[in-house]
């Protein structure tokens, strides 16, 4: 079998040499014409998105909007959705130019508007639910029905067509999509695993699947997040090892993003040696002003105690959640404290 000889012609050009032309018609790839039809997909997709969350009538605001027409319950994460919309629309434009086989998954909870939204658009939605037609009144149904008794749930459900995934679980969409990829090759799998609060280094997945299957996290982030929240989970009984490697992770998070709101896992926690009191009682002296809110998380009265006797030493804001109430903390945290 003859092999092509590997020309080095190309590398001992001069950058002066290169035709400016065809830069150009390379990194020229979308045309004004293109990029307007993707806007106005994106901002339907939020119209639609936002009618789920807010109407529950009047769905083409063909009169002036009323109270009545407003849901008396509003369930949904507007927040997500436009990074997500985003995300469908330009997926969806190399999908068609380059004929791709894609996946997407949904992570964040309450970000079931996004994704129903634009399954609506394409018609789908109304293939598998003819009752839900594609006009108005059709309109109002999808509005209706989101978050609504005897309608469809805020994420991303199994009433979705085609999910494999139960929105509102950040963690396991990473898993869904390094199972998905390592069961088809070729498979490119777009993972949207935030929904608009910073979380740099929680979702890096150890390990890679073969080089034709592609999985590839991604995180939407709000600019007006201007604080990150971390989470601590701590077992058995803290160590001097265990402060010297997150002290500098903590210090880290801190340089990056300012002062932090920390939700503390205390369920399994059985105290200090004296080393780690020692290297605790310097940390609370070092980063007395360093957070902003602590949630402590735990299951046992003394744990509840030790959130009072933590006050003095932090200028942070403290409040002791029982485990069944974990996801009011953190609320609480991503609320800024507010209930």
């Amino acid at each position: 079998m003859k092999t092509k000889a590997v020309t080095t012609e190309l590398l001992h050009k001069k950058p002066d040499a290169i035709d400016t032309k065809d830069l150009t018609v390379q990194t020229n790839t979308l045309t004004p014409e293109l990029l307007h039809r993707m806007n106005s997909y994106w901002r339907a997709a939020n119209y639609v998105s936002v009618g789920q969350i807010y109407l529950y009538d009047n769905p083409l605001l063909k009169e002036p909007l009323k109270l009545s027409h407003v849901k008396p319950l509003v369930v949904g994460h507007w927040g997500t959705t436009p990074g997500q919309n985003f995300i469908y629309v330009h997926l969806n434009r190399v999908i068609k130019k380059y004929d791709l086989d894609m996946f997407y998954i949904a992570g964040p909870g309450h970000g079931g508007p996004a994704i129903v939204g634009n399954v609506y658009l394409e018609g789908t939605w109304s293939e598998v639910y003819p009752n839900v037609t594609q006009d108005e009144a059709g309109l109002k149904k999808l509005f209706t029905q989101f978050s609504f008794p005897g309608g469809i749930s805020s994420h991303v459900a199994p009433t979705t067509p085609g999910s494999i995934h139960e929105g509102g679980e950040l963690g396991y969409s990473v898993s869904h999509a390094f199972g998905a990829a390592f069961d088809n090759p070729g498979l490119i799998v777009a993972c949207v695993v935030g929904d608009g609060k910073r979380k740099p280094g929680l979702w890096r997945p150890h390990g890679s699947p073969t080089s034709s299957s592609t999985p590839s996290p991604m995180e939407p982030c709000s600019p007006s997040c201007t604080s990150m929240a971390t989470k601590s989970h701590v077992s058995g009984k803290l160590t001097k090892a265990h402060y010297e490697h997150f002290v500098p992770e903590f210090e880290r998070l801190v340089r990056e993003h300012g002062r932090l709101q920390v939700l503390f896992d205390m369920t399994a926690f059985h105290g200090w040696d004296a080393g780690a009191l020692w290297e605790d009682i310097k940390f609370d002296y070092k980063h007395f002003a360093d957070i902003e809110r602590i949630a402590m998380v735990g299951d046992q009265m003394w744990q509840q105690g030790m959130a009072a006797f933590c006050e003095p030493f932090t200028t942070a804001a403290i409040r002791y959640f029982d485990h069944s109430h974990a996801d009011e903390a953190r609320r609480w945290l991503v609320r800024g404290g507010d209930q």
